[in-house]
């Protein structure tokens, strides 16, 4: 079951507490794992959708491919995480669909200044129809 909490001075608050209240109850005696997680604002399907097309603009003048492309504009502008594996520490990049709203904007930025220091001339969301939000 998943509830939408605040926590406010070491405490849980929830828009339902009723329902949360109610199924604290029904686990009673059962062994549960909580698990709490920060919530993002969800980026929007424009924003992916407009840094696709962007990719595609610089995967055009650069001779690369998409996916190349992508690749390097995720190392060139996101923090990598470090990652474990078989003793060896590798770093791994988020995907888009791992960014919230707010940082989907920033690396959209990045990317148009890539474009701009490319002189590569592309749409804006205006011009797409992608309107922000």
């Amino acid at each position: 079951m998943l509830f939408q909490v605040k926590i406010e001075q070491g405490r849980v608050k929830t828009k339902t507490p009723h329902k949360f209240q109610q199924y604290l109850e029904s686990l009673e005696g059962e062994k549960c794992v909580l698990e709490l997680i920060k919530y993002k604002i969800p980026k929007t399907v424009d924003q992916l959708s407009y840094v696709h097309v962007l990719f595609k603009y610089i995967a055009d003048y650069n001779g690369d491919t998409l996916g190349a492309t992508k690749r390097i504009a995720k190392e060139r502008h996101l923090p990598p995480t470090p990652k474990e594996r078989y003793g060896k520490t590798y770093y791994d990049y988020p995907s888009c669909r791992d960014l919230g709203k707010w940082e989907m904007s920033e690396f959209i930025e990045r990317v148009l200044a890539d474009c701009v220091f490319l002189e590569i001339v592309v749409p804006t969301r205006e011009e797409l129809g992608y309107l922000p939000k």
